[in-house]
């Protein structure tokens, strides 16, 4: 996805705070070590079946792009299809902010959900991408910055949704499936300026 883009870590000493930040359940944080990368204590939680802390923890843990870019590859994951027919145009809409992070991509990507409702985890993709940074408020007016925090709350619970919106009965195998790409993308992170 994101191919030549190098995001940075979390630092393992923030990895509390981003617990908190998370409202990661007390069951979770008290599994948490201070030696603890953010990739050793997911590996704990997926291990404990604390799937839901571990999607929260990795939706915080990864930079707000690649955030919306790892719910996106759970929703087609979830629709086990890659035909356009089957991906909704809030979907697509989401897909190309990620790929190309522009103001107009943003926007469009809200109209899109907007234009769709907020109940589908494509929809609250978009809404992700368009927390993701700019201004919230119409283009004309003052900026309104959005808070750090709305980014991976959506992308959060996008995923979780798209693990039970289809086939509810295989949630743990999605659970785990989706994980496994997140851990993926965060394993390829390296160190940086902070970036969106």
């Amino acid at each position: 996805m994101m191919a030549n883009a190098q995001p940075p870590t979390k630092s393992a000493s923030s990895l509390r705070d981003l617990c908190e930040q998370a409202k990661v359940e007390e069951d979770a944080k008290a599994l948490l070590k201070d030696e603890h990368t953010p990739l050793q204590f997911l590996e704990l939680l997926i291990e404990k079946d604390l799937f839901l802390d571990a999607i929260r923890v990795l939706a915080y843990a990864l930079p707000k792009r690649w955030a919306v870019g790892w719910g996106c590859l759970c929703v087609r994951y979830s629709l086990r299809t890659e035909e356009a027919a089957m991906i909704s145009e809030t979907h697509v809409a989401v897909e190309k902010w990620v790929y190309d992070p522009i103001e107009e991509n943003r926007r469009a990507a809200q109209a899109a959900a907007d234009k769709e409702g907020l109940d589908s985890s494509s929809a609250l993709l978009a809404m992700a991408a368009f927390y993701s940074g700019g201004s919230v408020g119409p283009p004309d007016l003052e900026p309104m910055v959005p808070s750090d925090h709305v980014t991976p709350q959506f992308v959060a619970g996008a995923v979780m949704i798209a693990a039970v919106e289809k086939e509810p009965e295989k949630a743990t195998e999605k659970y785990r499936a989706f994980l496994q790409r997140g851990m993926a993308l965060m394993a390829k992170m390296q160190p940086g300026p902070n970036s969106v």
